[in-house]
């Protein structure tokens, strides 16, 4: 229904926006935040690749515990990314934390294997652009805890 509700800009299979929409509201935060200051940070969750029911399940979580003021979508290679508005780096990384361990916990039925997602944060710089910041996330996991550092 909310789906129905949003005319289209949400996939009704997994309640987060469709990509399409969720390029065009990202382009928009980075903009404003790098215009306006603040803080933006991504997080991709990338699920076992032969496992798509650990990837709907984990849209579907994602899609209902994630603030109101947060978006996301899943991406072609099957990851969600999720646009955490006025987050710095280490809020966004406890509330990545926060969202796998449900993940983590959440099974969908007694045989199922539990799904444990690859996370990756990143957070806006001033020389960013929505492509590099969406990049970041896409960068081997090495790469990121140097530059984290």
């Amino acid at each position: 229904m909310r789906a129905i509700d949003a005319e289209g800009l949400l996939d009704p299979a997994t309640g987060l926006l469709v990509k399409t929409t969720f390029d065009r509201d990202f382009i928009s935060a980075v903009q404003q935040t790098l215009a306006g200051g603040g803080g933006l940070s991504v997080a991709r969750f990338a699920f076992e690749g032969d496992n798509p029911r650990a990837q709907l399940d984990g849209a579907r979580i994602i899609s209902r515990l994630m603030r109101q003021m947060d978006f996301g979508a899943v991406q072609n290679d099957g990851s969600v990314v999720v646009a955490f508005i006025d987050t710095d780096l280490r809020n966004a990384h406890g509330i990545a934390r926060r969202l796998s361990a449900v993940m983590r916990h959440t099974t969908s039925g007694k045989r199922a294997a539990r799904s444990e997602p690859e996370v990756t944060v990143a957070t806006l710089m001033p020389q960013d652009s929505p492509q590099s910041l969406l990049a970041r996330l896409y960068q081997p996991q090495a790469t990121q805890q140097l530059a984290a550092s």
